[in-house]
Parts: structure tokens; sequence; C-alpha cells
């Protein structure tokens, strides 16, 4: 069953059923005033959402989960705006609704590097519709709807370095080199110890080291995706390393790591021919005894050196990007009149598809009073959702809140 069709179906249930519960007769006609009475018809709203937010927001790859209620929106709000406006002609309808909002939401850490995140939003939502009426009648009318939204969204990140989590994964990034280091000198130096017990020569345990230091350096990567891990960053960006890329493959950190791997290489050649010749043990002390302060205060560099680097690359200010998109929607919409003065009404429609966002939600429910012949005040509840990803633009956020609305009609 298609989506329209589905939302359709649940407008003439609920309709009917409104009907039903109010002890009156179901009559869907098509009366004269569908096709008399005035030509057209002007419809105007200034609604009222106090929403709140829940959801997901990622900036440049980095993603945090932020949730805000009505109260904590207004607080950190910056400005708001919205318009909605109607013009019908017999069957059809034009609608057009605008909204704008810019606020600031807590988020959750997504990282131990992180201590907190600040998520800011800029919102501008621009939709145009078409709405047909295809039945109405004493009691109410159903519409379907079609058409598009225009979407543009402003994300910023604020983050704060935690530095307590800067230092634990910075001990756990250099011990990871470490044990990769061992692996290495343990495929190169310890399957060549002969060899190098035979020939002293520089050139020889040159070659071992550098041999050393090529298998370590493909470590970066896994540095990398361990970093993106503790900062809630997205997996394989498409638009680049993001920044576990820009601190595991700095220029630092790339010396540091071949700087220990060839200072592993040279102590553990040093102690496996100590081990082999008594003669050599006593002969290169001092060689060896360099050789092991080379690798202590390597040991030492890596761990700094990587936290530095996080420290160093991690904003201490903002990530900012922007998107804009369109997505098309299908809906349906529904009114009944419990008496003159008194309606409900409902709206709901469905849109994305894949095109642009995955999925966009809207679900709309009022009491209605006619204060006037020409003026309404509408009660109710929105919920209105978007998930939408394009490579480290992440907006998974779900508004929801009561709603207020004044119409006028002329």
């Amino acid at each position: 069953m298609s989506c329209l069709a589905t939302l359709s179906r649940l407008a003439v249930i609920g309709l009917f059923a409104s009907v039903s519960w109010a002890g009156e007769p179901v009559k869907i006609t098509e009366p004269a005033s569908i096709d008399g009475g005035k030509p057209w018809e002007l419809y105007a709203t200034v609604p009222g959402w106090f929403s709140g937010m829940d959801g997901s927001i990622g900036v440049r790859g980095v993603v945090t989960d932020a949730s805000a209620s009505f109260t904590d929106v207004v607080k950190q709000l910056d400005m708001i705006g919205a318009l909605n406006a109607e013009l019908r002609h017999r069957r059809s309808g034009f609608i057009f609704d605008g909204l704008y909002v810019k606020t600031s939401v807590d988020g959750d850490s997504p990282g131990p590097l992180l201590g907190n995140v600040s998520a800011g939003v800029k919102q501008s939502i621009l939709e145009g519709a078409y709405a047909y009426r295809i039945a109405e009648g004493d009691r109410g009318w159903i519409d379907l709807l079609a058409g598009a939204r225009w979407i543009y969204l402003s994300g910023s990140l604020t983050m704060t370095v935690d530095d307590a989590g800067v230092s634990q994964v910075s001990d756990e990034l250099s011990s990871r080199v470490i044990d990769r280091t061992k692996e290495a000198v343990k495929k190169e130096v310890d399957s060549r110890i002969p060899e190098l017990v035979a020939n002293l020569s520089d050139s020889l345990r040159d070659k071992v080291e550098d041999r050393v230091a090529d298998r370590v350096a493909s470590i970066k990567e896994e540095l990398r995706d361990r970093i993106n891990g503790r900062i809630g960053a997205l997996p394989n960006l498409p638009d680049g390393p993001g920044i576990g890329g820009d601190i595991a493959g700095s220029g630092p950190v790339r010396d540091a790591i071949t700087d220990y791997a060839k200072a592993k290489a040279i102590a553990r050649i040093e102690e496996a021919r100590a081990a082999a010749s008594p003669a050599l043990a006593v002969a290169r002390a001092a060689i060896r005894a360099r050789a092991n302060e080379r690798l202590e205060k390597a040991e030492k560099k890596l761990s700094q050196t990587i936290e530095n680097q996080i420290q160093k690359t991690i904003p201490e200010s903002e990530l900012s990007q922007n998107k804009s998109w369109v997505d098309p929607f299908i809906g349906v919409r529904a009114r009944y009149n419990f008496s003159d003065a008194w309606y409900a009404a409902f709206r709901g429609d469905v849109g994305g598809f894949g095109i642009s966002s995955d999925l966009t939600l809207n679900l709309f429910g009022a009491l209605g009073w006619q204060a006037r012949q020409n003026m309404a005040l509408e009660l109710g509840y929105r919920h209105f959702a978007v998930d939408y990803t394009d490579g480290g633009f992440v907006y998974d956020m779900a508004l929801s809140g009561p709603y207020l609305g004044l119409t006028m009609m002329y």
C-alpha cells in the first residue's frame, strides 16, 4: 500500500470515527460550496509552535546526541519566525509555509576526548504544496496533499577537550604503537639474529631499522579510526580522513612513531648481540646503554607527542557546516466540525523517500475554535522529523511540542 493511500485511509477512518462518536450519521457529499461561492479564499495563519528537540547532529563527521525541552530551547533561542498562508479556489488549495529558527542546545559528549559539546542550529524551511479536496460534507472535509520542502540547515559544534580523557587516549594509542612495534621487531630482528651477530655493519642495522619502521608506519590508519571513535566521528568519511586522520597523519606523530620503531629495533639488536656473545656484550656495553636510553626517551616522546597533537588539533572553538536540499512529500489532511464553533483538524505527510532526506514525517492534530466568521484559533500538537545525512553532515532530529495558531480568513 502506498504512503498516500495509507494516509488517506487513516484520515477517512478518523473522520468517520469522529462523526460516529458524535452520534450523527456520516455524510460525505460534494455540495455546491465546492464549485460555487467565493471563487478565491485566502487563509493566513500565525503559528506558535512550542517545540523541543531530540536527535543527533553531526558536523564534519563529529556526531553528538542532542535533546532539549521547549523551555531549554527558549532559554537559548536567538530568533524564531513562522508564517502560513493558503490560497483556495473551489477544490484546489495552494499552501505556503515558512519557518526560521536559530537556537543552540547542549549535546552529549560523544567520547572520552571531549568534555562537553554545544550544538548550534539555524534552520529555515519553506514549503509549497497543492491541496485537492476529494470530499466535503456537512461535518467535514478531506484533502490530499502533494508538495515539496526546501530545507536549509547550518549546524555548528562547539567542543571542549577533556584533559583527563586526552591523557587516557594518548596512553592507549601509545601502547598500541608499542605493541605493533614489538610485532615488527619480532619479524624483522629476531628472524635475523645470526646475521646481525655475524655482521656488525651500520648498513645492515640501518636496513633492519627501516624495515621495522615501515611495518609500524601502517598503524596510522588504526590510530585515525581509534581517535575518530573517541570523538564520535563517522567512519569512512567520503570527504576526508577527519580529525583522527589529521592527528594520526601529522608530521610530529609520524616522526614520533618512526623514532620509537627505530629505537626499539636498535635496542633489540644490541640485546641480541650481547646475549649471543660475551665478548660483544663487553665491547658494545656503551652502545647498548645509549640504545636503551634512546628507547626510553622515544617512548616518553611518543605518548607526549600524541597528546599534544590531540590537544592542538581538536578545535576548542567551533566546527561548522551548512546544507540545503529539497524533499518531496505527500499527505492528507481532514477537518471535522463538532458544531458551528468547534472543530478538530488533522494533517499528516511523509516525504524524503531517499531523494534527499531518508525520511521526513510531519504530523499535526488540533482542536479549533471558530471565534468569528473570519477568525479561528487552534490548539494542538505537532511532530516534525527529518533524517538527513550527507557525508560528514548529519541531521536526524525530531521537533515536537504544543501548537497554538491564529488564522484569519479573507
